[in-house]
């Protein structure tokens, strides 16, 4: 990783950016529970978290061959609630929603 690609430490997780490394990783973890993945599609497997993270990544570069570093959430009014008081109990190292 490049001294110029940020990374983000706290106390329960870390954040840097992706690399084709992390295929095994994301793998395991998407295998260890289906219902936290509700809205997004997970891969299945070190091939398919291969070619996942390989189309992440090229979603990143621009035309003009520069890298943008942004993700775009959206989360529905109604919604808020149940997720912000999840991710509170996350923060505070609790289980469960």
């Amino acid at each position: 990783m490049s001294a110029d690609q940020p990374v983000l430490a706290g106390p329960t997780v870390t954040l840097r950016p992706l690399s084709k490394a992390d295929a095994g990783a994301l793998a395991a973890a998407a295998a260890e529970s289906g219902q936290h993945f509700t809205y997004t599609r997970v891969p299945d497997g070190i091939e398919e978290a291969e070619r996942y993270i390989a189309a992440a990544l090229q979603d990143r570069e621009s035309q003009d061959g520069s890298v943008r570093n942004s993700a775009y959430y959206s989360i529905v009014r109604a919604e808020w609630p149940a997720i912000r008081a999840t991710l509170e109990k996350s923060l505070a190292g609790e289980q469960g929603p």
